[in-house]
């Protein structure tokens, strides 16, 4: 029964990993209360790769309940444009602790990208798991902003099922005044101001958006290069690159253009509007990227 494996009615088992307090008996249970083998090592994996930054970010009394990998679902825009590649860089590690749940940005090996986000039990409205092909959780916050994550375990998405009611229930101690996420600077862990790109309690500058237009506009694949996401921009230089030039085509042909098979001149007119057409594709292609790569850094990523 889901009451007999709760955390409040469990007695505590406490370890530590590198100095980080987790609590065996919901971190290393199922949805039924059975300890598995694959569950531990996924946590302890997760605690061991971010331990650097859960030993500062964890405050007194806090305690990691459990901790799973997901991405962060995009949009239908997103999904349509960027399709399989961009469950790449939308990677996090949520960590379930009994006051918080903590949102750590990571590759895909699970390493810290130095960007985080955290939110107090008491700061959501509603969330919920919904099982299927794609195990999705979705947060509701008080500020009435909402965000889904999906592709988690279906092991991990039932136990995360399970903790969620209770603790969104009890709150962790109360709200805060935003009353959503709040993302911390990864350098010394004050919040940071949504549109600014420095910390203003130890300067730490974050990637912006100015810096990210001109890169995405001046440079095939520039936006995912800024946004720290090489492969992506590997891929889109490809693409962009091909448009760019059969754009030049287009025109240069319309200036001048090439003699038909039977020896007639070419109709300039088809060519303008060939150019037209993959100057319209390599537009969308831009607006594609900017789109993406906006709410890339809108999660604070670090110049350095």
């Amino acid at each position: 029964m889901a009451s007999e494996v709760t955390p409040a009615s469990q007695p505590a088992r406490l370890v530590s990993i590198d100095g980080v307090t987790v609590r065996a008996d919901t971190a290393y249970t199922d949805s039924s209360g059975r300890e598995r083998n694959d569950l531990r090592e996924r946590v302890e994996c997760a605690v061991q790769s971010l331990r650097e930054a859960l030993g500062r970010v964890l405050e007194p009394g806090e305690t990691v309940l459990f901790a799973a990998r997901a991405d962060v679902r995009p949009g239908v825009l997103e999904q349509l444009t960027a399709g399989y590649y961009i469950r790449f860089y939308s990677r996090v590690t949520l960590v379930l602790t009994n006051t918080r749940l903590l949102c750590f940005f990571v590759n895909r090996a699970g390493g810290w990208l130095r960007s985080l986000r955290v939110v107090r039990w008491g700061d959501l409205d509603k969330a919920k798991i919904a099982l299927g092909i794609n195990q999705t959780l979705e947060l509701r916050f008080r500020s009435g902003k909402s965000e889904r994550f999906w592709r988690l375990k279906r092991a991990d998405a039932k136990k995360v099922m399970l903790l969620l009611p209770a603790l969104v229930a009890e709150g962790g101690g109360g709200g805060s005044p935003g009353a959503e996420w709040s993302a911390l600077c990864p350098g010394c862990l004050a919040a940071l101001t949504p549109g600014e790109d420095r910390c203003a309690r130890c300067g730490i500058t974050f990637k912006s958006e100015g810096t990210l237009r001109r890169w995405a506009l001046w440079m095939p694949g520039g936006g995912y290069f800024y946004a720290g996401q090489p492969a992506a921009g590997v891929i889109h230089f490809l693409a962009e690159a091909y448009l760019i030039g059969l754009t030049l085509w287009g025109l240069y042909s319309w200036r001048n253009p090439p003699a038909s098979p039977n020896g007639a001149p070419g109709d300039p007119a088809t060519y303008l509007i060939l150019a037209v057409f993959f100057g319209a594709l390599l537009a969308l292609e831009k607006w594609s990227t900017l789109h993406q790569c906006r709410r890339l850094i809108s999660y604070f990523i670090p110049e350095k």
